[in-house]
């Protein structure tokens, strides 16, 4: 299991560099999301742009992230993903729940307090 964690005041970002994210793995990432999805957050963003492939158990732990922040409204956002997961998480139904980005700096624009506030 491969990742960088960074925190930028109360926004959790958080970079798989993995390139599956399958049944073994993913019982670990969720115990990451489990420590790092609390309140006060201001968004938890998942880079999957070295993710290729997900199975059911990688869509789980995205979906615990999300169980655990939904009712503080907290958004999970997802950056990078490739063709296949985003129509795969849109076949299960899953796609609505998250927000989505292209790239990580598209993401950090809408997200990153320190980021909007040196643009104005």
């Amino acid at each position: 299991m491969k990742y960088i964690l960074e925190r930028r005041d109360n926004l959790i970002i958080f970079q798989i560099k993995n390139q599956k994210i399958e049944s073994e793995i993913s019982s670990r990432y969720k115990a990451e999301f489990l420590i790092f999805c609390q309140p006060g957050l201001e968004a938890f963003i998942i880079d999957l742009s070295e993710v290729n492939s997900i199975d059911s158990a990688g869509f789980g732990a995205l979906l615990l992230a999300y169980r655990q922040l939904k009712d503080f409204d907290i958004p999970v956002v997802i950056v990078g993903t490739n063709e296949y997961i985003k129509s795969m998480m849109s076949i299960t139904q899953i796609e609505p729940l998250f927000e989505f980005y292209n790239k990580l700096s598209d993401a950090l624009e809408v997200f990153d307090p320190n980021l909007n506030g040196g643009n104005d």
